[in-house]
């Protein structure tokens, strides 16, 4: 008689560690699967434009060197000194302070790292020339959400009618001075070298060439 209580204690055991089994292999089978991943996966792509100015908070709305879409190898880069032969360019990039520019938040100036008296800002005049001149003096620019960098003031609505930063194709210095041309790194440069100048040219909101961006 205690022999088959202890057997019928065993089987009920049995039962019910069963039937706990079961219905948590039903409860977990109505759980979501969820699927982790390592690290980010990183695509070879292209940059595409910077997304609309929004608020300003910080000192600096962007910073770093300052590309064009159309010319990714390459940054802005400027002359040594100030004022309408100082002239901005796109050249390959070597990480020097001459290479890395801020837009202020609060003034729209685009100012240059270069730490000393020929710091300056970036600016155009009705030449449609890009220099750089005393910020106090500077263009003030926007980012259009294409990636158009243009004058804050320039308040136009046809595009056609406004005009953005962009480079010139035809390789060569051109509105400055043919002799005495020094770059920031204190080499003198042929006016006449390849060198992609920046200027300022009717807003083409599909244009490689007026598409700006940081990084």
């Amino acid at each position: 008689m205690i022999i088959l209580i202890i057997i019928l204690i065993f089987l009920f055991y049995i039962l019910k560690i069963n039937y706990n089994y079961k219905e948590t292999f039903e409860s977990e089978k109505k759980q979501p699967i969820e699927y982790t991943c390592p690290g980010p996966i990183e695509l070879p792509c292209r940059q595409g434009p910077p997304g609309e100015q929004g608020p300003s908070g910080g000192t600096y709305l962007r910073n770093g060197p300052l590309r064009n879409l159309g010319q990714t190898d390459m940054v802005v880069d400027r002359m040594f000194n100030s004022g309408p032969a100082s002239v901005g360019y796109l050249s390959n990039q070597n990480y020097k302070p001459q290479q890395t520019w801020m837009l202020h938040a609060s003034s729209g100036k685009m100012a240059n790292k270069l730490e000393n008296q020929y710091g300056g800002c970036l600016t155009m005049d009705n030449q449609n020339t890009v220099y750089m001149d005393k910020c106090t003096d500077a263009t003030e620019w926007i980012f259009t959400a294409q990636g158009n960098l243009k004058p804050k003031s320039d308040t136009s609505e046809n595009v056609g009618e406004s005009k953005c930063l962009s480079f010139s194709n035809e390789g060569a210095i051109k509105n400055v001075a043919k002799t005495g041309l020094i770059n920031t790194m204190g080499k003198n440069i042929n006016p006449y070298t390849n060198l992609l100048q920046l200027k300022m040219a009717p807003c083409d909101t599909k244009a490689d060439n007026q598409q700006w961006a940081f990084y």
